[in-house]
């Protein structure tokens, strides 16, 4: 019981570390803290209650990074098409052209390579490339420029276009040109029965 004692008082120190404490032993040998003065009772003084002061949190938004040019590749930039450019064509066909600054390495490896939703098209020589028969509706594009290892070097800046064809009932293979609805007709008499 005593140790309950001591520990509750100890527990209490804390709070009262702006207040006068005394202690002192009973006939029993019982330990007591107050803080009202009590026939011989000695004052303790108390330290000031440690704290502790956590550093501020870290932003909740990550940084973003925007990945650094390779040395030697200052500008990767799709040309052509441009971005949320419309392109008609029945065929699914449209060019990309790039510019690249300075010209391409290709005594070290480099490669240029052309990205469609995700499917990647490599441009064997230059800096343009003809696709054909792509599906009609909303395509991204971007390029980049990897090493013999397949490490990206430099990237473009991905842009989203649209590809209108022209769609065509078709019978047998054969372009059917679309029927005009058929004349309307006069209402018929109601026929008397006898």
């Amino acid at each position: 019981m005593r140790s309950w004692l001591a520990m509750f008082g100890l527990a209490l120190l804390p709070l009262l570390a702006e207040a006068a404490v005394y202690k002192w032993v009973d006939e029993n040998g019982t330990v007591h803290f107050s803080d009202k003065p009590h026939p011989n009772a000695e004052q303790i003084r108390l330290p000031k209650p440690s704290t502790y002061t956590p550093p501020p949190l870290p932003s909740s938004q990550p940084a973003v990074k925007k990945p650094a040019a390779a040395p030697g590749y200052e500008r990767l930039q799709i040309l052509e098409p441009q971005n949320d450019a419309t392109i008609r064509n029945d065929a699914g066909e449209f060019s990309v052209r790039l510019l690249l600054q300075p010209d391409l390495r290709r005594g070290l490896g480099h490669r240029v390579l052309v990205e469609l939703d995700g499917k990647v098209y490599p441009l064997d020589s230059g800096l343009e490339y003809r696709f054909r028969n792509i599906d009609r509706g909303s395509h991204v594009l971007r390029a980049r420029v990897v090493d013999g290892d397949g490490k990206e070097l430099i990237a473009s800046e991905p842009l989203t276009f649209h590809l209108l064809r022209h769609s065509a009932i078709t019978s047998g293979g054969k372009r059917v040109a679309p029927t005009a609805p058929a004349a309307p007709q006069a209402p018929m008499a109601p026929r008397l029965e006898r």
